[in-house]
């Protein structure tokens, strides 16, 4: 039989359990499953398009896995019960069906009757093919029966991650009101000894149905198992269905469970010992409460003005809610009286635990009682009115158990606190002696000139001696991890061991000592701030700050330097290692020589970021990806959320990894993405300081301003996080590292903010330069890359505040700045720094005071007329740029030069198309161009000699339109003194009018080329520079890099764009030409043109006499007017 394509979730339901194999291949074995017509006919047709049907389905499939109850019982169990009611409304002997057929004989059974009940306990494929195939059940209500049991199979709670839950109905009031079925839920006591294990043992070997168990904990013996009961009758039917679940135990409850008195059950025979009543199955009950109708009301049971078996049901939930109320009093007043034992220990933690579990269970309870409400409301209307009050008491009743528990709870957290204020008073006093024993032990330890000697001490001195050492090789480890400290604690620690009388406090004081180290040493945090000037005017200023924590801290979530906020965020998406960067600007490498940290804290312009996510298959391993930039885009305040799989590349050779991938399985996958046309601003600095231990109030960090960060030549804030597993086998670490790197323009930095408008110097300040001959009257102005002046308040706006952490670091104050300028330079700073020079001659680092504020200011010096950078060349130089013209067509130019005159440079070169640039590989090209930039005479593509291959290897992965874009990795090498240009042609992809940006006719933003030097070629060929010229790389290796990276600056494609303004020049005119003809349309459709001779008292004859009299009038007065004109034109000519 073949599984529908709809429920395709039952592989995930087998995932993740290696240990039911064997038991798995014995349910294999089981054979004769008979056929299910049900399953053919009605279940698997209808699944199609009902999936909420899909639980139902893999409860009767025989071949589906990943259950721990045997598949003989889940496919031929059978138990039901039949009871015909005859004509005049008695019950007949109840018939007990233990077999498919003999169920059909009992049903098909000939005879007036009023109506037939069935009830059955437990359900299995043979029970559902019996009753469904008789009478034409729907399959939902079934699938409604089993609901709940999708995560429970394999006897126990699993989580979502391993086991995906069948789909099961969810149905909604109205679906309740006309369906011809109801469900009501409820929780049984039990009282089984031996914990949980015993209750999932009990379950999967006496019940067919998983379902669930309430815990207050896990060793208690009482428990709440749920159990359901389905009642099923149509309009107009005689026949009334009935499923209940099978009891695990008929065991008496706990003698604190008192069973309520019900009119349900009053079998004296079901009494134990002490008067407590044993199990009774829900079946039994219903059963007894037939037994108690009278024939008139027997007569109205299948009626259709009362729901079937509304009373009896409702009546079993109050009737456990009720125990169970009776329970969590019970366990209040042990936990109140201190009532305790082997199971019920004396700990406030504990109880604690237990008033948390109970607060839960009467939530659950409670949602118990308004969805059996709910259903009884809907199925019963107004004639609940009883059962709806007795809820509401039980309900009030649990209420006043839940204010009870929270008062409980806020007692326990009151004990508690005055317990924990209790230890710490004696920490305090012991404290408070701490310093005159310290000080006592450094006096012994001078004067007893035998310390050290053969001779044995009393515990009480060699205490007194400890104390001070493992404070100061605590200290001193953190400081500088020397090995005479370390020493010296491993002779104490053999001395305790040896000590006879050693007493309890000498371990605590050690204990104590020693965790306060070994927490001290597994976070770290250092922040460093690297100041050096650069040509013409510039300064380069890289702030680092590196934060860790144990690997083993950070998998249980204890973070002390390491932010939460990012290490949640990559245990949820599985990344186990992450690189961001933001980046605006151009690294002007002619000027300012090779890039800072080798380039590999740089990124190209916009955003980009690379991770490698564990992950089984690439499918997963991308959803985890959009994950992770969904969560990185909501903290950071960027667009990272739109790096889709257009955006996304899978590199090869590019990048590698920069962490410890020790104890990590295999299943890492890289994804790389980048946002060329992201804007960088304040929004993404914010967040990006939140993640320091001290959020940019102190430290360097508080030099970090917006405005001037922004107002940079070239700036790149970087964010890596990897694990480290040092080589001496210690505990791995993960480390996060935070860069930012800017180029500040001197002379602009210095301007006030409030007005930043440059204005020439007044001559009176102008520095003049005395090599040069002028006449007197004019002044020369000396360069400004003389010993020009600035100080940390000018160029960042703000001074430093404090050290961060200055608490927690101990031992001597780190070198916190270093300022990259010759030792002949004066630097003039505040009171409290202290200065070191290094021996190179061209580096000074200060370390500053704790928490007072700190400036470090550098004349000007006039007599410094040629100022030495120390720049190393960079290894290789990178230009790109468009070729072509047109709107269909273009190409791509890559100009390498490689500036060393001996060493050849290899690297790989990475591009990452968008998918409307279609590139022709055939079309790809690497020439070797002369010093005009000419190719050479005969430039192959592919040399024969391999003295003279540029191109060593390709790696291409195509692009899918709208799916994914191009990638192109190249492993090539550039010789000596040489320029390579690569080029490729290309062809441009017509867009839809959706997918252009509002500002169409800029272009698209096609990401910057990465480019990885290979280690052997990294280096460049430096033996003419002095030794001062890797200071600059020595003292910014606060993170070092293995590989050395440069990127291209991000390039401008212009597409065919389409005349926006023409659709709605059209979209005007055709507006306006329909609001014409439609509103003289509307108007000749809708008026009424009427003759006048039809109007009421109109008298067109009258109207017509009217208007000629009047227009008679007017001729008659123009007569008038003309006539006497004449007249007396007349009497003038006479």
């Amino acid at each position: 039989m073949g599984r529908p394509v709809i429920a395709s979730s039952t592989k995930d339901l087998e995932k993740g359990q290696p240990l039911r194999e064997k038991q798995d291949q014995q349910q294999d074995g089981v054979q004769n499953v008979p056929p299910s017509t049900y399953l053919d006919r009605v279940v698997e047709p209808k699944l199609l398009h009902r999936p909420w049907l899909e639980s139902l389905y893999q409860f009767m499939d025989s071949s589906a896995k990943g259950f721990a109850i045997s598949i003989a019982k889940r496919m031929k169990y059978f138990d039901i019960k039949v009871i015909h009611f005859s004509k005049s409304g008695t019950p007949n002997s109840i018939i007990k069906c233990l077999t498919p057929e003999h169920f059909k004989e009992v049903i098909s059974e000939d005879k007036e009757r009023t109506g037939s009940l069935i009830i059955a306990k437990g359900i299995s494929r043979a029970m559902i093919e019996a009753l469904g195939t008789a009478f034409e059940l729907e399959p939902e209500f079934f699938a409604n029966h089993l609901a709940g049991t999708e995560l429970l199979r394999m006897g126990r709670q699993e989580s979502l991650v391993l086991r995906a839950p069948a789909r099961a109905p969810y149905l909604l009031p109205d679906y309740i009101r006309k369906a011809p079925f109801y469900a009501a839920e409820y929780r049984r006591p039990y009282h089984i000894e031996g914990g949980k294990e015993e209750i999932f043992r009990i379950r999967v070997t006496e019940a067919t149905i998983p379902r669930g168990v309430l815990l207050i904990h896990d060793d208690l013996p009482d428990v709440f198992v749920i159990e359901k009961i389905s009642v099923y009758k149509k309009r107009g039917s005689n026949i009334g269905i009935i499923l209940t679940d099978q009891l695990l135990s008929d065991a008496l409850p706990a003698s604190h469970i008192p069973h309520p008195v019900t009119l349900l059950n009053d079998d004296a025979v079901r009494l134990g010992s002490d008067s407590r009543r044993y199990q009774v199955s829900s079946r039994r009950e219903l059963m007894s409460w037939l037994q108690h109708l009278t024939p008139n009301e027997a007569k109205t049971l299948f009626d259709d003005h009362e729901q079937l078996a509304l009373r009896p049901v409702l009546k079993i939930v109050e009737s456990n809610g009720v125990m169970f109320l009776a329970h969590a009093r019970h366990i209040m007043a042990r936990i109140v009286s201190r009532h305790c034992d082997a199971q019920f220990p004396e700990s406030i933690p504990f109880f604690l635990y237990i008033s948390r579990s109970l607060h839960r269970c009467v939530h659950e309870q409670q949602r118990v009682l308004r969805y059996s409400l709910r259903v009884a409301s809907l199925r019963g209307g107004d004639d609940i009115t009883e059962q709806r009050q007795d809820f509401g008491f039980l309900a009030d009743d649990m209420d006043g158990v839940l204010k009870a528990l929270e008062e409980d709870v806020m007692f326990l957290v009151g004990a508690s606190s005055i317990r924990e204020g209790k230890i710490v008073g004696w920490v305090s006093k012991f404290a408070a002696l701490f310093l005159p024993v310290s000080l006592l032990a450094t006096i012994l330890s001078i004067s007893d000139h035998g310390h050290g000697s053969g001779r044995r001490s009393s515990p009480v001195i060699t205490l007194i001696r400890a104390v001070p050492y493992m404070k100061y090789s605590a200290l001193s480890e953190r400081a500088n991890r020397s090995e005479a400290p370390l020493s010296s604690l491993n002779d104490i620690r053999h001395n305790f061991g040896q000590q006879a009388g050693m007493t309890l406090s000498n371990y605590l004081v050690c204990l104590f000592l020693l965790l306060i180290e070994a927490f001290a040493s597994s976070s770290e945090y250092k922040e460093r701030l690297d100041l050096r000037p650069l040509p013409p005017s510039s300064l380069l200023a890289s702030f680092a700050f590196r934060s860790n924590a144990s690997l083993e801290s950070f998998k249980q979530q204890h973070f002390r330097y390491f932010p939460r906020s990012l290490g949640q965020i990559l245990q949820h998406t599985r990344a186990r290692e992450l690189h961001l960067r933001f980046s605006t600007g151009r690294w002007d490498a002619e000027s300012w020589g090779a890039r800072p940290w080798g380039g590999a804290k740089e990124g190209g312009t916009g955003v980009e970021l690379w991770a490698w996510v564990e992950a089984d298959t690439e499918q997963e391993a991308f959803a985890r990806w959009i994950s992770l930039n969904h969560a990185l885009s909501g903290l950071f305040c960027a667009s990272l959320n739109f790096i889709d799989s257009t955006r996304t590349t899978r590199p090869v050779m590019t990048f590698e990894q920069a962490g410890s991938h020790i104890n990590v399985s295999s299943n890492l996958h890289l994804l790389h993405g980048t946002l060329p046309r992201e804007v960088v601003c304040t929004e993404n600095l914010t967040p990006f300081l939140k993640l320091l231990p001290c959020k940019g109030k102190a430290g360097i960090s508080t030099l970090l301003d917006g405005h001037k960060l922004f107002d940079a030549s070239w700036q790149t804030m970087a964010i890596d996080v990897q694990p480290i597993c040092p080589t001496d086998g210690s505990e791995c670490i993960i480390q996060m590292e935070q860069t930012v790197d800017m180029v500040l323009d001197i002379e602009r930095s210095k301007r006030p903010r409030e007005n930043p408008i440059p204005r020439p110097v007044p001559p009176n300040e102008m520095v003049c330069d005395p090599t040069k001959q002028y006449p007197t009257d004019a002044c020369y102005p000396l360069s400004s890359t003389s010993g020009q002046s600035w100080s940390l308040f000018e160029i960042f706006g703000r001074a430093v505040k404090g050290t961060c952490l200055a608490d927690d670091l101990g031992g001597p104050t780190p070198e916190s700045i270093c300022i990259h300028v010759p030792h002949e330079r004066k630097v003039l700073t505040s009171s409290g720094i202290t200065e070191s020079k290094k021996p190179n001659g061209n580096t000074r680092c200060y370390s500053l005071p704790a928490l007072d504020h700190a400036e470090i200011v550098l004349p000007q010096q006039h007599d410094l007329v040629a100022q030495s950078y120390h720049l190393l060349p960079p290894p290789l130089y990178a230009e790109r740029s468009f070729t072509g013209y047109g709107q269909e067509r273009g190409g791509v130019q890559t100009l390498l030069t490689n500036p060393s005159p001996t060493s050849p440079v290899s690297f790989i070169y990475l591009e990452s198309l968008p998918w409307f640039m279609k590139p022709y590989i055939h079309t790809l090209q690497a020439r070797t161009l002369d010093q005009h930039h000419q190719p050479s005479p005969s430039p192959p593509i592919f040399p024969s000699s391999s003295n003279n291959i540029l191109i060593e290897d390709i790696y291409y992965r195509p692009a899918l339109d709208r799916h994914r874009g191009t990638q192109l990795e190249i492993r090539m090498s550039v010789p000596p003194s040489s320029t390579v240009s690569l080029t490729y042609d290309f062809d441009k992809a017509i867009l839809r009018y959706t997918e252009y940006p509002p500002d169409a006719n800029r272009g698209f933003d096609v990401a910057p080329a990465v480019i990885r030097l290979l280690p052997s070629s990294s280096s460049p060929d430096n033996e003419n520079n002095n030794n001062d010229s890797s200071v600059y790389h020595d003292t910014l290796s606060f993170s070092s890099s293995p590989s050395v990276y440069l990127r291209t600056t991000s390039l401008l494609l212009p597409l065919p764009t389409p005349d926006f303004s023409m659709p709605y020049n059209v979209i005007i005119l055709t507006s306006t030409v329909m609001a014409l003809a439609f509103g003289s349309i509307f108007n000749l459709l809708i008026r009424r043109f009427v003759a006048a001779d039809e109007v009421e008292g109109w008298d067109l004859k009258r109207m017509r006499d009217r208007v000629i009299g009047r227009v008679r009038g007017r001729m008659a007065v123009l007569k008038e007017r003309m006539g006497g004109k004449g007249d007396g034109m007349e009497k003038k000519v006479q």
